[in-house]
């Protein structure tokens, strides 16, 4: 009968891409009910739990068996991996291989992404002292840094952590595999300066211009009327005042005029 270690091998060895116990979990499903025969019928029940204990059995069996490859595991993930003492010789398998090294400034930002992850491109400044907009562009292209999200500050600025191809490039299993990961996180760093929000600009009218409280609203279409005790304006015509009346005194008759009237 074979053994389900030596059938996690095989399947790890002809597989393009990393596996995770899910995946295993499928393929033995897969196998039984696609290819049913005697060892992939007694197979078709495994858990889970079976399948992370015999790979960690393959794992240590790799590993004392002075073979040129191993087995990696980074975060759920599986595969074979070549030792790196190997490394000169495998690459020549790529035409076009380019080996991607980094500056020792762009491993100085890496660390400080990697440990105090996620982190905005300011705060890296702030602990470096100069400008790591370049340096930030070529990480994320080479895929070792991602943007994750932005920060609750002014502005919204992004913040950035590393990948799970970080993780490959570096041979770790997780960020706790770093070394002196908690002790270099407890380290206070500077931090770029919060810059507050500009406050809303409102245009305030003078008190004098404000409507009193309890006035009523102007129709539309109509001109409220003014206020009579301010003076008219130039284009405001007073209206017409009407001359008072005087009462009228008879005229006072001569001698003369009273022997004309006589009758």
């Amino acid at each position: 009968m074979l053994e389900i270690k030596n059938i996690l091998e095989a399947v790890l060895f002809a597989s393009a891409k990393p596996l995770t116990a899910k995946d295993f979990l499928i393929i033995f499903r897969d196998a039984a009910e696609f290819e049913p025969g005697e060892n992939t019928v007694l197979f078709k029940d495994i858990t889970l739990e079976i399948i992370r204990d015999r790979l960690a059995e393959l794992g240590a069996d790799l590993e004392g068996s002075g073979r040129a490859f191993r087995l990696q595991v980074n975060g759920e993930e599986y595969k074979l991996a070549t030792l790196p003492d190997y490394g000169p010789w495998v690459k020549q398998l790529f035409d076009k291989y380019k080996p991607q090294r980094l500056s020792p400034s762009a491993l100085e930002t890496l660390a400080i992404i990697a440990y105090r992850q996620p982190i905005t491109r300011a705060d890296v400044e702030a602990v470096r002292g100069v400008n790591v907009d370049t340096i930030v562009t070529t990480l994320v292209e080479r895929g070792l840094v991602k943007i994750s999200g932005r920060a609750d500050l002014p502005g919204r600025p992004m913040l950035h952590e590393t990948t799970q191809e970080f993780l490959d490039h570096f041979g770790l299993k997780s960020l706790e595999d770093m070394p002196n990961r908690e002790e270099l996180r407890n380290i206070p760093l500077r931090t770029a300066p919060v810059e507050p929000e500009p406050a809303e600009q409102q245009q305030e009218l003078p008190i004098g211009d404000l409507p009193p409280a309890d006035s009523p609203a102007p129709e539309p279409g109509k001109t409220p009327p003014a206020d009579p005790s301010e003076p008219l304006s130039h284009t405001e015509e007073a209206p017409a005042q009407h001359p008072r009346s005087e009462p009228q005194t008879p005229p006072q008759m001569t001698p003369m005029d009273a022997d004309e009237n006589a009758v």
